[in-house]
């Protein structure tokens, strides 16, 4: 997994870098998620292989977070507008995210199934939730909105999450399931009164 941790130390740094020349002190929260992460992934790498394409989209995610929250915007770019009035870059991101972590929980055989997958991610999205509310007690420029940005934030982990549960279900042919294995349908006949076969 070295190009994926390249990747995230490049990042990190270069918005260290950034955030120091402009006296964004928010920084230090950033720093805090990002090794967070890290550290669960290595963690998780360790007792279980984590598939160097899920990896990447991992590291993928943590670019998105911290460029959501340390680059400028209205007041910050999380806040903008992708689509006027219907989707914000926040919104993307918290799909986004959570999307690649019931993926890289499957993938990782940290659970075998979608379910509780989408369980996994949920809390990652709650705990993150509490982070964001407890960031806002310490810095009062932590930008990280009211009570309806939060449900907003819920909606839409809830929406990434389930969609990439439907989407490994029907995973034949799928190029985004070639890392993940669902346990197998099974086929048991049971013979009815009549005579036919019900198929579970």
């Amino acid at each position: 997994m070295t190009g994926p941790i390249r990747i995230t130390a490049l990042y990190t740094a270069a918005f260290v870098a950034f955030s120091v020349a402009r006296g964004d002190r928010r920084i230090v929260a950033y720093l805090l998620v990002i090794a967070t992460a890290a550290a669960v992934v290595a963690l998780v790498h360790r007792r279980h292989r984590v598939p160097t394409n899920v990896a990447y989209a991992l590291s993928a995610c943590g670019l998105l977070h911290v460029a959501g929250g340390l680059l400028p915007g209205h007041p910050v770019f999380y806040e903008a507008w992708l689509l006027p009035h219907v989707l914000k870059y926040d919104q993307l991101v918290h799909f986004t995210i959570t999307a690649t972590i019931t993926v890289a929980v499957l993938a990782t055989g940290l659970a075998k199934r979608p379910l509780v997958a989408v369980a996994m991610a949920l809390a990652a999205g709650i705990g993150n939730e509490v982070f964001e509310y407890l960031s806002s007690l310490r810095y009062a420029d932590a930008y990280v909105g009211g009570s309806t940005n939060a449900a907003w934030d819920l909606v839409f982990d809830t929406f990434g999450a389930a969609t990439a549960a439907v989407v490994l279900l029907g995973r034949r042919g799928n190029p985004l399931a070639r890392s993940v294995r669902l346990p197998r349908r099974v086929h048991v006949g049971v013979a009815t009164p009549e005579g036919d076969e019900l198929v579970v």
